[in-house]
């Protein structure tokens, strides 16, 4: 396991101080071969992960959950970047376990997300106040459950027995079994290296989103998954290129997952609601039914609004471009 004390003393940060635990910066150059490169992206991937699941298996807290949760994606992204020097076996093997867990991590953030956007501020009306104060009950209580469910299954040791086995990859011997690709790539310079894994997977979001027009929440979903492969790249390979340039593709990019994430979480929120309808006081059902009518109501408006800066998003995105000339230090 990693060692937190080891991480307060070289971040300089009290353990008390630290609320959320990202991935750090990585500070890569563009002489750098790939396989250096790949090894101190999955060494920091490897810590981020340790480091917040201590933590929720101390306290339970949302932040690290969430935390975990972005870990494992930005994990299986490294593993589809660097796909050419890793063992297929290898990366089908964690691949499998990050997405097992990654389902069943999914409830329990769906529920903390219902309690922050539609539960999250005291109820407008106070002729539905009752029914408010007994749906952001029965949320409540289905999120303990879930959370509990969740840490039985971590206290199984599945999870640490993966960390363990993933940490312990990142810090062997790669070379064995690589053909003569695999050995050219691995000495390769990660600058051009990451340019054209980056402008790669622009064209394949740029293809997917072409026409938004029509598509359904789910479809939306697909394309944010897209975005979020396209986020984790350059934020990986934001030490390379100048510092403006990378925080405009991360603005646009950010922006696009936020407002894609809304739109996915607001249908998810309102089904959620319904379906507690079920177990809430019959008397209380016709509050109930009105309140999420409001709440369908704000949701409409705000989606409208998401589905426009989507649109908006995609235009700056396409006109985003990385060069050699945006190389840092050139």
């Amino acid at each position: 396991m990693v060692n937190t004390d080891a991480l307060k003393v070289e971040t300089g940060v009290l353990e008390a101080e630290l609320k959320i635990y990202k991935l750090p910066a990585l500070d890569l150059n563009i002489q750098q071969p790939v396989e250096d490169a790949a090894k101190r992206i999955f060494k920091e991937c490897s810590q981020h992960l340790q480091v917040n699941f201590q933590r929720f298996s101390t306290d339970q807290n949302e932040k690290s959950l969430m935390q975990i949760r972005v870990g494992m994606r930005r994990t299986r992204v490294a593993f589809r970047i660097f796909q050419d020097i890793v063992p297929i076996e290898t990366r089908k093997k964690f691949n499998k376990e990050f997405k097992y867990f990654g389902r069943c991590f999914g409830p329990a953030r769906d529920l903390d997300e219902l309690l922050f956007r539609m539960f999250g501020e005291p109820c407008a009306n106070p002729e539905l106040e009752i029914a408010y104060l007994e749906l952001k009950s029965l949320t409540e209580q289905k999120r303990a459950q879930e959370y509990s469910s969740l840490c039985a299954e971590l206290e199984e040791g599945r999870f640490a027995s993966l960390l363990e086995a993933f940490d312990e990859w990142v810090s062997g011997d790669w070379s064995a079994g690589r053909d003569l690709n695999a050995e050219k790539l691995v000495k390769a310079e990660i600058g051009p290296f990451a340019m054209d894994v980056i402008e790669r997977d622009q064209k394949k979001l740029l293809k997917k989103a072409a026409s938004l027009d029509g598509r359904s929440v789910n479809e939306l979903h697909k394309v944010r998954k897209y975005v979020k492969r396209c986020r984790y790249q350059l934020r990986f390979f934001s030490s390379l290129f100048e510092k403006n340039k990378t925080l405009q593709g991360l603005s646009i990019l950010g922006s696009l997952q936020n407002s894609l994430g809304a739109i996915n979480d607001e249908s998810i929120g309102l089904a959620l609601m319904t379906k507690f309808c079920g177990e809430v006081q019959a008397a209380h059902l016709p509050n109930c039914l009105s309140l999420i009518a409001a709440e369908s109501l704000k949701a409409s408006m705000g989606t409208k609004a998401h589905l426009n800066d989507v649109e908006n998003l995609m235009r700056k995105y396409k006109e985003f471009t990385l060069a050699e000339a945006d190389f840092g230090g050139l």
